[in-house]
């Protein structure tokens, strides 16, 4: 993959701004492996076409406030930072995202990532003005189709959704459209 980032980059005439991600076993994306991650960044830094510029992780469990799997999360991340630091001292470190960001100073590191609290919702589920917090979304939906649906039948992609095989008669079903306004974009899916 980081190869055919320098390839796409250098086909461009351009220098890839590249950040590498260690999963601190959240299980998305990156590598758990502290020692790929660091050959990763070599690979990176070494590459004409692309410059190593950060190093993130996710948390997975950082808006349960009684869980202490962040705790062990920012303590494995912050030993990894610790050597990163040390190779790659310009690098931007992040790893906090919105109930990181409230719940734990420690996980700022260089930036944090808020996601929910940029849209005014507190991501800890409890009270967003606590924390200063003003709602900057909408959510807007309408229903815009109801379907007769035979026993088997099924909907959307992968066939997401079926009637149950233990349904003795057609179901209804209805289609609700869900889209995201705030000031910036407005996207329906």
């Amino acid at each position: 993959m980081t190869k055919m980032f320098a390839t796409v980059a250098e086909s461009l005439g351009v220098i890839g701004s590249a950040h590498v991600m260690f999963d601190s076993v959240m299980g998305v994306l990156g590598t758990k492996d502290s020692e790929q991650v660091i050959a990763v960044a070599k690979i990176v830094d070494e590459a004409e076409h692309l410059e190593l510029t950060g190093l993130m992780t996710h948390f997975a469990t950082a808006v349960y406030l009684s869980d202490d799997y962040l705790d062990r999360q920012l303590e494995t991340f912050t030993a990894l930072v610790e050597r990163f630091r040390w190779a790659y001292p310009d690098l931007i470190v992040y790893a906090a995202n919105s109930a990181a960001t409230f719940r734990e100073a420690a996980a700022h590191f260089d930036m944090v990532r808020c996601g929910v609290a940029d849209c005014g919702l507190d991501p800890l589920q409890e009270d967003a003005a606590e924390w200063g917090l003003e709602r900057a979304i909408t959510l807007c939906s309408y229903v815009a189709a109801v379907r007769r649906f035979e026993v088997g039948d099924s909907a959307g992609y992968g066939r997401a959704w079926s009637t149950s095989p233990r349904l003795s008669a057609p179901a209804g079903s209805g289609t609700a459209t869900a889209g995201v306004a705030n000031s910036r974009t407005t996207v329906t899916f």
